[in-house]
This record gives C-alpha cells, sequence and structure tokens, in this order.
C-alpha cells in the first residue's frame, strides 16, 4: 500500500519534534524541505541536516557538504564544532566536514563521504600543480617521461 506524499511528511515531520529524534527522520524531513520549492525551504533543510550532523550522522554531514558546494552557508555551530574559521574557504569548510564524516563510518568501506574527500583533494593537488603553466608543462614532462621508462622496462621483460 502505497502512503501519500503528505502522509509520509506528516509522519517524519512528527518524529522530528521527539526529545531525541533518530537520524533518519532529520534526513528524511531534510530531503523532503531540500526538494521542495517551498520560500526559505533550504533553511529548514539545512537545520535538520545541522541536527543530524550533531547527533552523528555521516549522511547528515555529507549534505552539509552538498549544500555548502551548492553556495549555503555552513551553520556556526558546525563551524565551532570542527575548528572551522568563519575565513576559511570552501575547500578547506568541505574537506574538514568530509574528514569528520569519515570518521565517523567505522568501516572501511568505499562511502561517499570518502570518494567526495578523495574528489576535494584530488583537486587541491591538481590546482597546485596548475598554478603556474610551467611548472604544469615540466610536471607533465617529468610524469610522461617516467611512464615511458616503465612502459621500456615492462617490454623487456
Amino acid at each position: 500500500m502505497e502512503q501519500s506524499y503528505d502522509c509520509r511528511w506528516r509522519y517524519y515531520n512528527h518524529s522530528t519534534m521527539n526529545y531525541d529524534p533518530h537520524d533518519s527522520g532529520l534526513l528524511k524531513m531534510g530531503d523532503f524541505y531540500f526538494s521542495s520549492s517551498v520560500p526559505g525551504a533550504v533553511d529548514q533543510a539545512l537545520s535538520l541536516y545541522t541536527r543530524a550532523a550533531l547527533a552523528g550522522s555521516s549522511q547528515g554531514i555529507y549534505q552539509l557538504v552538498i549544500l555548502a558546494e551548492k553556495g549555503y552557508g555552513v551553520p556556526w555551530i558546525i563551524r565551532d564544532w570542527l575548528n572551522i574559521s568563519v575565513h576559511d574557504g570552501l575547500d578547506i569548510v568541505t574537506e574538514r566536514l568530509l574528514e569528520r564524516c569519515v570518521e565517523l563510518n567505522d568501516d572501511k568501506d568505499l562511502t561517499p563521504c570518502a570518494l567526495s574527500l578523495l574528489r576535494v583533494r584530488i583537486g587541491k593537488a591538481w590546482s597546485k600543480i596548475t598554478q603556474n603553466t610551467i611548472q604544469l608543462s615540466l610536471s607533465v614532462s617529468k610524469w610522461t617521461s617516467h611512464l615511458d621508462k616503465e612502459d621500456i622496462l615492462l617490454a623487456g621483460q
């Protein structure tokens, strides 16, 4: 039996009003608000994802990263919790959030947080490499010459 949208919304909304709501209810309501076109809904989603993150939900932190990358601010309580300065750029904010998200995932499997952290770190490394076109051309030529030597060694075996 398929429940209507309003019925599900009401159920999850009431579940978030408990004294100690479960993370899944907070995340679900955050998703409802985030996908809504109602004015101020994203702020509600941000608040619910923040509550889930503070409760120890890695998915809540991941959702905050998504919102931060879309241009929404990270709440001061999260910045304070992770020692992120107001002056830190988006790359530092997302990296710190994702590091905390990976720490919360006890299992060593690949998670969205781990993959996103890898993406952020590769992006930072790539931007350091490509800061200077001369430096970039030197590193590319060194890398390709290194590959050529490996290919010659492998071909001789």
